[in-house]
């Protein structure tokens, strides 16, 4: 019997006692002799023996992952409890089972290839990947590692160690949907599509791409960015501001739009963003190249056309000018005012023909670089007063008031800057059809001024604020049909303005009015330096 006994340090030990009685000639006990065998730590070998078995049953029941034993004729011989949690049997519903009847019609050639090879292999693990009937009645789809132990004393089977791989198995094949689509959708794209990964190897790449650039398939297998890169730069203008660019990109991870022009006169378009992923992790960019060259060739022959269309105009309108002048002095002078009114009217016409052409001249400077500037200091609110009380003089239907701080000296060129105030407060008339008043507000800080030019009329809707500054847009609708212009003021002031340093925008609400604002730097020199 097993008995504990406390020892002089206190602890108490486990003792196991044998006693065996001592009989004189008579067969009467006359005695007893006994042994005591301290088995301490015996015991507490065997109950740590008996929590690691518990321990790993506990684990092997609760595990993903399962085990079976399987003979030479894929009979099974045990399935680990864990069974239930990969394909919902219980051991003993497989026990003695074959596996052929489990196994998916089209799987069952590949699962028994892969078995003989288990059984030519001993001791090799072999991975397989096949379908098997779940207990739900559903295919299930597992992924076995099978190591062939026939000869291992103790296990004398085929061992089998597998997970449901299901669910990555259908991850897998929606990846692959989506691999094709992107693949589908890169090869019917009008755009070259490369992407780049953040180490700077050549990920995916569309045929187009390869062929924009000229690139031999060799190089592009090599997927290398630095290979492509230095055989990009043998191709453009201006190779050394193209890698200085895209080493910027890189860095700062930020989007892009550029122009890209070739030794051999095509033109690209080259678009590029970061990818990036939740939290913020930078994978790599993708990069996209739009030929446009025939593009660029059509409108440099449509502004050759305005330029010397312009240029053509020009020469004839200035002498009808001086005829038309002519005429109504005289009729003035014969007191034929009838007729001088008439003149006066066709004068009027006139002056906006001039007006038009003279936008279509100056958008052609700009598109060419030919805009040229006069600058210098000079006071801003003597030039914005001089110009509304020009304007004043045109309209009597229109009020505008003036809210000006204390006077501003700015540097730039006076009579361009003046063109966009009469552009922005013609437009305000224009497009206030209903209202009578226009407010001009004038506003300064250490750096810059900031003029306003506040309508009460139309409005723009949000969606339509960001276009009005471009080139021959005209904001579409019933409420704006009425009003003439080719849509170029905006665009040929919103140059002006950056080309002086300034920049330009508007706020606006539907049947509320438009507020158009543009600020200028004081000191165009500090502007120029910081620019550069």
């Amino acid at each position: 019997m097993i008995f504990p006994l406390k020892g002089g340090d206190g602890k108490f030990c486990s003792f196991l006692t044998r006693v065996i009685p001592v009989k004189n000639e008579q067969g009467k006990i006359v005695n007893w002799f006994g042994t005591n065998t301290d088995i301490t730590e015996q015991q507490k070998i065997s109950e740590a023996l008996k929590n690691s078995e518990e321990r790993f049953r506990t684990l092997i029941e609760q595990s993903t992952d399962a085990i079976q034993l399987v003979n030479q004729q894929g009979e099974i011989l045990y399935s680990s409890e864990s069974l239930k949690n990969v394909l919902g049997y219980t051991p003993d519903e497989l026990s003695g089972a074959g596996v052929t009847p489990f196994l998916h019609p089209n799987d069952v050639e590949y699962f028994y290839k892969k078995f003989g090879e288990i059984i030519a292999n001993p001791l090799k693990p072999i991975v397989l990947h096949y379908r098997v009937k779940h207990r739900d009645g559903s295919w299930a789809w597992l992924e076995t590692t099978g190591v062939n132990h026939l000869e291992t004393p103790h296990i004398n089977a085929l061992v089998g160690t597998f997970r449901n791989i299901t669910e990555r198995k259908n991850n897998e094949k929606d990846l692959e949907y989506q691999k094709s689509l992107l693949e589908a959708l890169q090869d019917v794209s009008p755009l070259g599509i490369v992407v780049v990964s953040a180490k700077g190897n050549v990920l995916t790449y569309n045929k187009l791409f390869g062929e924009m650039w000229k690139f031999p398939k060799k190089m592009l297998d090599k997927q290398i960015d630095e290979i492509l890169l230095k055989a990009a730069q043998e191709q453009l203008e201006k190779p050394e501001e193209f890698i200085e660019r895209v080493t910027y990109l890189y860095k700062h991870k930020q989007a892009s739009h550029e122009k890209l022009h070739f030794i051999d006169g095509r033109i690209f378009d080259r678009y590029g963003s970061p990818i990036i992923g939740e939290g913020g992790i930078y994978y790599g960019y993708v990069w996209y190249f739009l030929d446009i060259t025939e593009r660029e060739n059509l409108t440099k022959q449509k502004d050759d056309f305005l330029a010397i269309a312009s240029h053509e105009l020009k020469t004839p309108l200035t002498s009808v000018k001086a005829y038309t002048q002519m005429l109504e002095r005289r009729f003035i002078k014969s007191n034929d005012m009838p007729s001088a009114n008439l003149v006066s009217k066709m004068d009027k016409q006139l002056n906006k023909l001039n007006g038009l052409i003279g936008d279509l001249l100056d958008v052609t400077k700009i598109e060419s670089g030919k805009l040229l500037f006069n600058e210098g200091y000079f006071n801003f609110n003597e030039l914005v007063s001089e110009v509304i009380e020009e304007v004043q003089r045109t309209s009597e239907t229109y009020t505008i008031t003036k809210k000006f701080e204390k006077a501003q000296k700015v540097y730039g060129d006076k009579d361009r800057i003046g063109q966009v105030i009469t552009n922005l407060l013609t437009n305000a008339m224009k497009y206030s059809p209903q209202s009578n008043k226009i407010v001009v507000s004038l506003s300064s800080t250490k750096k810059d001024v900031t003029l306003a030019v506040k309508d009460f009329g139309v409005g723009i809707s949000k969606e339509k604020q960001e276009k009005v500054f471009e080139r021959f847009y005209r904001v579409s609708g019933p409420k704006y049909n009425t009003f003439p212009g080719l849509g170029l003021g905006l665009y040929i002031s919103s140059e002006i303005i950056k080309r002086q340093g300034g920049k330009i925008w508007v706020e606006s609400r539907i049947g509320k009015g438009s507020t158009f604002y543009f600020t200028l730097p004081k000191n165009r020199s500090k502007y120029l330096r910081k620019s550069n």
